[in-house]
């Protein structure tokens, strides 16, 4: 069946009341049909993710996975595959979206983090975290929802995104790009715009440099995981050497090598493994 359009349009504007009722008026909830198409090739849980208001589109997500929502079902090609069929978590991902509240849901679900779409729409062939890192180069996104591109970026890391071609121009296939290039160009983007505000480009600075530390430290260490236990190995050879009477206790500098002297400093186990096991290089 071909999901009919006043409740594809429900689902867009997170009318979750108008959504629930036609699926209780199915007789198994709409469990059978709640995957299938609109006449533009979309889902209910992807015009959900893509349009609707993000106060209410996250409870009308979460609807729709317990009826059985698919969270890697694409869109259809329908109209000549306009929606590159793209997954809930690409429709989530882009920067569009101004908190990651339904970014969170969908991983939670299961959602791929490696899934590509094939290139239709947009022209190019991504990952979830390609098409962030693509879509923040806007005018609209630096003065807005940008600012919360990192605290997405680290979620998709956290989830074993990928960091090598991520995002390839469809047509020509010629352009591999990774989590680097990609942030290379927002920041060429953002030091290209005329007469913008000082202070907002100063703080999407900082946010394209927050990013580029995490994707950095992920590139060094292999994955995300080994990336946030970093501190650990620091303060454990630093531990090592004070104890051993090597050095002493450091002191000063950054606040970062000060929690290490601190730790360091510690005679007790119990106490460094508790404060090792909040601390994360994330935070």
């Amino acid at each position: 069946m071909v999901l009919p359009a006043e409740i594809a349009t429900a689902a867009e504007n997170g009318d979750l009341d108008a959504v629930r009722a036609w699926l209780d008026g199915k007789p198994d909830g709409g469990r059978a049909c709640i995957n299938e198409y609109d006449e533009y090739g979309c889902t209910l849980l992807i015009a959900c993710s893509m349009s609707a208001p993000p106060d209410r589109r996250v409870a009308l997500a979460r609807l729709l996975l317990e009826r059985g929502a698919d969270v890697n079902r694409c869109a259809s090609d329908s109209h000549n595959d306009h929606m590159g069929r793209c997954s809930p978590l690409h429709a989530a991902s882009t920067d569009a979206i101004p908190n990651r509240d339904m970014l969170d849901l969908l991983l939670a679900a299961g959602g791929n983090v490696k899934a590509r779409t094939s290139g239709g729409g947009s022209g190019y062939i991504e990952t979830p975290l390609g098409r962030l890192l693509r879509t923040v180069r806007s005018m609209n996104h630096v003065y807005g929802p940008v600012r919360n591109f990192p605290s997405k970026v680290a979620a998709l890391l956290r989830a074993g995104a990928e960091l090598d071609d991520i995002c390839v121009r469809a047509v020509s296939g010629a352009s591999y790009m990774s989590a680097e290039n990609l942030l290379r160009q927002f920041w060429q983007f953002i030091n290209s715009i005329p007469g913008a505000n000082p202070t907002v480009i100063a703080e999407t600075k900082e946010k394209c440099i927050e990013c580029k530390k995490m994707i950095t430290g992920v590139r060094a260490a292999g994955s995300w995981k080994a990336y946030i236990r970093r501190p650990h190995k620091d303060v454990c050879a630093v531990r090592g050497l004070v104890t051993k009477g090597f050095l002493a206790p450091p002191g000063g500098g950054s606040k970062y090598e000060r929690a290490i002297a601190f730790v360091a400093k510690q005679g007790d186990n119990g106490i460094v493994w508790k404060v090792l096991s909040y601390w994360r290089a994330d935070k």
